[in-house]
């Protein structure tokens, strides 16, 4: 294919589509310690950053100047369509979300390790009104899905080096290319272990985000391919982004693939005989790819302990319910009842659920702990405990003076530590950064009580979140505050869900929660509309046909991507390349009907 200058915007969008996953680089991002930047990421008043800043720049800059080609070669063909409106309104209600946001600098930056400010949503929307209107012209899409595969396939071979614990990452020769010189000596530190996936795209959560709209695709491209040549690319095309799917061991990845995969089955069922024989092999390789990488066990053991917990909460849930201050008490609630610790000048004493005073019972122990110089040392405590059955669940170590620690015995199974600090008479525990937050009722969604560690801590954020939702009905707090506006105080909500309170919550893990508390349930409502619209359209457009197209995949690629978005956030690892194939889809889908339109026009007249 020769190149032309006509088509720019094309190669573009293609070479924005190829690169963007794959960069990574180091940028240390300051952000001081009286800044909005560190109140909403306190991991330090520098962010040290690999995977999304460096992205972010790229995209926002490529995208300028994509669409400055694109609109001086194409603005005269451009005509109005339907979805323009929805973009436009988006559009609007990020500007509105973000002017009217008391953390502007944070609304238009991005948060550390994230950067989804409001120039790099603007860069997403670009991204699809590009991509929709390329979609028109068969060849170029074709160039464009062409850039989308090619980042793919690197994505996905440094993906399964990593899974056999071979990351280029690791290398000291990799090291050097993704550092700057004057971080020449920067001291490498890795999340992640043998038996996962990575890649460059920052959280093993965002593979499976990205590798289920790849591997729709890719067997699409199987399914469709006439030569035999092409029949083995995409063989072992399909092959890479499976592993990759599985390998990087997202459950949110996992599940979102399923429920499409359920749903192609359901309106394409009567067209499986048409790929008996292809199907039969993509199945049985995936299932000898499957159990030769269930061979390789990592400390959350092997793929199919993985997979089989999907409903298996991280840590066991508890029957501990809530902890604030009522009538200068701290009461601490569980399932049954409820305890309430008093503190006045020194002296503590505690109460059952009738405010009838318990009778303390105490004993001495050995506790092993870390000294100053970090070695373990032997030290004497006392614990307070009580004879009476409905409390023998809790029990109190003391620290030292004026310091407590709550040490609740979940049925064996679990045993959950709480700190408690009396400031004056306050109580107060210690969360993000050691500072000491008042112990207060935090706003939730009390339905889901006694089951925030279910899937992976999610249930947690998202009962937290929804009360959120009150204040953004018409406008959100500005893209990317959520971490602002999440209740970062809720120390013993997060010692429940997550074993400790030094934890900062950045995302909902639900990017419609993530739309609503950022820009705001009407650009939700928005955002999920032009959603529906693009699966009914994609129904009517594929649901007859008598093969299912390359694009038919395409479009379950970018819908299995959606469901998964239940589940995971958006990123700009991910996101660009999404918002790439959701233009492209729906471009074709309108194109498409906009041809058979015409046909019939012609056979009228």
């Amino acid at each position: 294919m020769k190149f032309s200058m006509e088509k720019l915007h094309v190669y573009t969008l293609a070479l924005i589509a190829a690169i963007i996953p794959n960069i990574v680089f180091l940028n240390a991002i300051p952000q001081p310690r009286d800044s909005i930047f560190f109140m909403a990421f306190p991991k330090g008043e520098i962010n040290y950053d690999f995977f999304s800043y460096s992205k972010m720049m790229f995209l926002i800059f490529s995208t300028v100047f994509l669409t400055l080609i694109f609109l001086w070669k194409s603005y005269k063909k451009i005509k109005w369509q339907p979805v323009y409106g929805f973009l436009i309104v988006y559009t609007v209600l990020i500007i509105l979300s973000t002017a009217i946001s008391p953390f502007r600098e944070l609304a238009i930056r991005g948060l550390g390790d994230r950067y989804e400010g409001i120039f790099t949503l603007f860069a997403y929307l670009l991204l699809f009104f590009v991509a929709y209107n390329i979609a028109k012209d068969k060849e170029d899409r074709k160039i464009v899905i062409g850039g989308v595969i090619a980042g793919s396939v690197v994505v996905g071979l440094v993906g399964i080096f990593q899974y056999w614990g071979l990351d280029i990452y690791r290398t000291r020769f990799m090291q050097q290319i993704i550092t700057p010189e004057e971080f020449s000596n920067f001291k490498f530190t890795f999340q992640f272990g043998k038996a996962t996936i990575y890649s460059s795209l920052y959280n093993t959560n965002f593979v499976g985000s990205y590798m289920v709209i790849m591997l729709f695709l890719a067997i699409g491209l199987f399914l469709n391919s006439e030569s035999k040549k092409a029949k083995n690319w995409s063989y072992a095309y399909a092959l890479l982004m499976f592993a990759n799917w599985i390998g990087c061991r997202s459950r949110a990845g996992i599940m979102g693939g399923q429920i499409i995969f359920i749903f192609a089955l359901l309106l394409f069922f009567r067209l499986i005989k048409t790929y008996k024989k292809d199907l039969i092999i993509l199945v049985c390789s995936f299932a000898v790819v499957f159990l030769v990488m269930n061979t390789v066990e990592s400390d959350q053991g092997n793929l199919a302990d993985k997979f089989t917990s999907i409903n298996t909460p991280s840590n066991p849930n508890t029957y501990l319910r809530d902890a604030y201050v009522e009538n200068g008490a701290l009461v601490i609630k569980d399932k049954f009842t409820d305890i309430k610790v008093f503190q006045k000048e020194g002296r503590v004493q505690f109460f059952d659920d009738t405010n009838k005073a318990l009778t303390p019972q105490v004993k001495k122990y050995k506790s092993l702990e870390l000294n100053e110089n970090g070695q373990e040392v032997s030290v004497e405590r006392y614990k307070i405990y009580f004879n009476e059955e409905k409390y023998k669940r809790y029990s109190f170590n003391i620290l030292r003076d004026g310091m407590l620690e709550l040490e609740y015995n979940h049925e064996d199974i679990r045993i959950i530590k709480y700190p408690i600090v009396f400031v004056g008479d306050t109580y107060k525990s210690p969360g993000i950064t050691g500072k000491l937050f008042d112990i207060v009722k935090i706003p939730r969604l009390h339905a889901l009580d006694g089951y925030e560690t279910l899937g992976s801590m999610r249930i947690y954020n998202w009962t937290r979140t929804l009360p959120l939702l009150k204040e953004t009905m018409y406008l959100g707090y500005g893209p990317d505050t959520f971490s602002i506006v999440f209740p970062q105080n809720d120390t013993f909500g997060k010692t429940i869900s997550y074993g400790m309170a030094n934890i900062v919550v950045d995302k909902p893990h639900n990017m419609y929660l993530q739309i609503a508390v950022n820009t705001g349930i009407i650009s939700l409502v928005v955002f999920v509309i032009g959603l529906f619209i693009y699966l009914l359209d994609g129904i009517v457009a594929y649901r007859g046909l008598e093969k299912i197209s390359v694009e038919a995949f395409l479009w379950l690629g970018v819908l299995a991507y959606h469901a998964t978005a239940m589940f995971n956030d958006s990123l700009v690892s991910v996101a660009p390349i999404a918002w790439i194939c959701f233009g492209i889809s729906a471009g074709i889908i309108y194109s498409n009907r906009e041809e058979e339109k015409s046909l019939n026009t012609k056979e009228i007249d």
